[in-house]
């Protein structure tokens, strides 16, 4: 009950506080090892549902603040980081002191209808008086398939598919033109998993490195982090870094607030059909030394026509690379207790830039790529606000 909590306006003893308010702190989000923050909140909160696009390394997260109010607007709630608008998704769990969620109408009492699905108030670290303080932490985990799915292998797939056949021309006699594929008939010696093929173990690593201090009239902050992550689908990598600083000084009446942080992540995803991969037959062979590009193909004795996906990994790169920046200051001047003027600026920036390439290649011989291809496209924006309250 003596906790103090944010709420957009200033801060309060939770036993004083009449609204509806969910809020984590550092030390709690600091149990999770992972380097995305809305992963650290998943199931900390009452009412904050926090959802996930799929399971692959650096894919886009969400949250849902008592549910969605609409079905053709975003629901996302809107995010105060140290007091200006931002994305929660550059900010690194280590980073952060506290968390509050407004979940009524109160946040939209303060902020307006863009507070409309809730409202999510970010404290980052700052340093203290006193000594120095320099942390350093880092972690590894390991991930796995829980349970693969049980496909047929050469000797299984012939079996049933002569089965499938002979129950239809014995159903249907008359019908000439279903024939016995000559693969059911046939032994190569090719036993192909591609399950197997294109699973992995996954690999996760963060570092953490921070340096904190400050005396009587400054305090200041700066922290770096890395993560890098393997995920189990092969080909799917993805790598984040963050940089933060932040300064308080005060001097007489003045207050001078500055942070600037950034954040830049390469995320490469699989560049093959997982259908696919669990479609294609294990009579194929993965590597054929006799095919112009060097991989099996399914246009032999009869088989369904799939791509070999691990030449779709090999031939097929793609890149994208986002480069954001936050920077934001405020000066505050106190007056009295009761009367102050605050004046701060805020900005921010985001560069991506995505690369994709393939040459000239056949990973199924009903759609050969007959021509390289190569495409780089380049999005830019920012945004600047100035305040004076």
């Amino acid at each position: 009950l003596e906790e103090v909590v944010a709420i957009g306006y200033a801060t309060v003893k939770r036993k004083d506080l009449t609204g509806s308010v969910a809020s984590v702190n550092s030390k709690e989000l600091s149990k999770v090892p992972t380097s995305d923050i809305i992963q650290a909140l998943a199931g900390r909160m009452a009412g904050v549902q926090v959802m996930q696009s799929e399971g692959a390394p650096g894919a886009s997260i969400s949250i849902r603040v008592r549910g969605g109010i609409s079905i053709t607007q975003s629901n996302e709630p809107l995010y105060i980081i140290d007091g200006f608008p931002g994305d929660i998704e550059n900010v690194n769990p280590q980073d952060i002191q506290s968390m509050e969620v407004l979940k009524d109408g109160a946040a939209a009492a303060i902020y307006g209808s863009v507070a409309a699905n809730g409202v999510i108030i970010v404290t980052t670290k700052n340093g203290k008086k006193g000594d120095m303080k320099i942390d350093f932490s880092t972690y590894v985990s390991f991930t796995s398939v829980a349970k693969k799915l049980e496909l047929l292998n050469a000797e299984e797939y012939k079996s049933v598919h002569k089965q499938m056949y002979q129950n239809y021309m014995n159903q249907y006699p008359d019908d000439t033109e279903v024939t016995m594929p000559a693969f059911v008939n046939k032994n190569t010696g090719i036993d192909t998993d591609w399950q197997d093929a294109m699973l992995r173990g996954g690999v996760s690593q963060n570092y953490m490195f921070s340096i904190r201090g400050g005396s009587e009239n400054a305090q200041y902050s700066l922290s770096y982090n890395h993560a890098d992550e393997k995920g189990i689908f092969l080909g799917n990598n993805y790598r984040q870094d963050n940089a933060r600083l932040k300064l308080h000084m005060s001097k007489y009446i003045f207050d001078i607030d500055a942070n600037i942080a950034f954040k830049f992540t390469d995320s490469k995803q699989p560049e093959y059909s997982i259908k696919e991969m669990y479609m294609i037959s294990p009579l194929v062979p993965i590597y054929d030394d006799t095919r112009e590009y060097g991989f099996g193909l399914s246009d032999f004795d009869d088989l369904p026509s799939n791509r070999n996906v691990m030449a779709d990994q090999h031939y097929e790169k793609s890149t994208d690379k986002k480069y954001h920046t936050t920077a934001n200051v405020a000066l505050t001047m106190n007056f009295t207790p009761w009367l102050n003027f605050k004046t701060s600026y805020a900005y921010r920036g985001e560069h991506q830039r995505q690369t994709y390439h393939t040459p000239a290649y056949v990973a199924d011989p009903k759609a050969k790529r007959d021509y390289p291809y190569h495409s780089e496209t380049t999005g830019y924006w920012e945004e600047h606000v100035w305040e004076n309250v």
